[in-house]
């Protein structure tokens, strides 16, 4: 098998690439690309052969940062968090923190497009703390947003599973 060693600056412009998988030493990277937003996506994928790297985020995570939130933007994020290679610690924290800043936001866009799947990996990114919780849940709640309930409900018991303290 061949694989590719070097991507020009220009390869896929005009592409509408929905996924690029790059091979590193220690595996392979999944780059998804934002599907809906052309301008975005000829932005993105100028980042390829870009300043010696085979892949450039540095404009991939600034978009992550800026404007508004929409379900590929948050899918996007998630997936950059979850498999974080080349993510630099202050823009992991920078995500992070735009996520945390802007949760009920995300949390009504879940709702209305009922992504239990990004439910989910919120959660297994850890973003839910119980004062959270508990507000996602009465959102939810209120909403009758009945399939997405569970997975709230599970985080909620996961978060009260305290060890037993056995001193008197």
């Amino acid at each position: 098998m061949r694989t590719l060693a070097k991507v020009g600056a220009e390869a896929f412009t005009d592409c509408r690439l929905r996924k690029a998988y790059l091979e590193e030493e220690d595996g392979w990277t999944e780059i998804p690309f934002p599907s809906e937003y052309g301008y975005l996506m000829n932005r993105l994928l100028a980042s390829f052969g870009k300043n010696g790297h085979r892949y450039d985020y540095g404009e991939y995570d600034k978009n992550l940062l800026n404007g508004g939130w929409n379900l590929e933007k948050l899918h996007l994020a998630i997936s950059r968090l979850k498999q974080g290679r080349h993510l630099k610690k202050e823009m992991e924290d920078s995500i992070r923190a735009r996520i945390l800043t802007d949760m009920e936001e995300i949390l009504k866009l879940i709702q209305d497009h009922s992504d239990g799947e990004s439910l989910q990996a919120l959660s297994d990114l850890h973003f839910f703390t119980e004062e959270n919780t508990d507000q996602a849940i009465a959102l939810f709640n209120q909403e009758g947003s009945g399939e997405l309930l569970p997975i709230l409900l599970n985080v909620k018991q996961g978060q009260r599973r305290k060890p037993f303290d056995f001193s008197l």
